[in-house]
């Protein structure tokens, strides 16, 4: 910002109507804002119809006769609902958060998004969903609706053989390979012991899902490499994405060929 050295400056700086006001004396009326400091606590679909659509139908200068569903999806940060209408092509996701880090507000999460939709292959079946508008005054993203299975979904199906989801597993692997090539990283200390935790709470979760113990004994396997892996690396300062923090098998969508990544 340049630095104003004269009263005069500042004022000529400023535009019309304030410049009239200071002439008066007069502060200049103000709009009403109902811009919330803080995620709301719930959400109803009527909501989402009247204080998310509506703006979204003057951006695209069509007015629609929304039908929302939801929330179709609940996580510990946000609520998901489905809205479709005649007049738009395809149903679209109204994502509003219901809990966020100072460090990083629903514009951060738009940027983002626009960013890997750039510039993740979608040609080698890698993408991530497109925003269509962003409102960080009501905590919301809507974005394309993705008609997809997550990866966590996939391995579950009991008539899927072990090559079809080996298949799946290295798609989705290809699309993380990716996504941290082109994330900001941090380097931080591993902590081993932490990461043996969370994988002790993921192979809990697995055990209550019943799965075959054909997959059991590979995944033994796979923990064991891990686990070999990752103590050699206990203390020393690795590379950390930091644009994701908890990528799972949920968050990895499959559609045909194409993976998409959610957060």
């Amino acid at each position: 910002m340049p630095r104003i050295t004269s009263n005069k400056r500042q004022i000529t700086n400023l535009p019309r109507r304030q410049r009239f006001a200071n002439r008066c004396d007069v502060k200049p009326k103000q709009k009403p804002t109902t811009v919330r400091e803080n995620p709301p606590a719930s959400v109803s679909a009527e909501f989402v119809r009247d204080n998310v659509l509506a703006p979204f139908d003057r951006k695209r200068g069509k007015p629609g006769n929304w039908q929302v569903t939801g929330p179709v999806h609940i996580t510990r940060n946000c609520w998901v609902f489905k809205a479709e209408c005649d007049n738009h092509p395809g149903a679209v996701a109204v994502k509003i958060y219901r809990q966020l880090a100072k460090s990083k507000p629903v514009k951060w999460y738009a940027k983002a998004l626009r960013r890997y939709r750039r510039e993740m292959p979608i040609d080698q079946g890698m993408t991530v969903p497109r925003l269509l508008i962003a409102q960080p005054d009501n905590f919301a993203l809507v974005m394309e609706w993705v008609d997809a299975q997550p990866l966590r979904q996939i391995l579950l199906t009991r008539d899927l053989s072990a090559d079809k989801r080996a298949r799946r597993i290295e798609q989705c692997g290809a699309w993380l390979r990716h996504f941290h090539d082109l994330s900001e990283v941090d380097l931080q200390p591993f902590d081993h012991a932490r990461l043996t935790v969370h994988t002790h709470q993921q192979v809990e979760r697995l055990k209550r899902d019943r799965i075959d113990q054909a997959d059991k004994d590979l995944l033994d396997r796979a923990i064991a490499l891990l686990d070999g892996h990752a103590a050699r690396f206990d203390g020393r300062e690795v590379a950390f994405a930091n644009v994701h923090g908890d990528v799972t098998t949920s968050n990895l969508m499959i559609s045909g060929q194409v993976v998409y990544g959610l957060d």
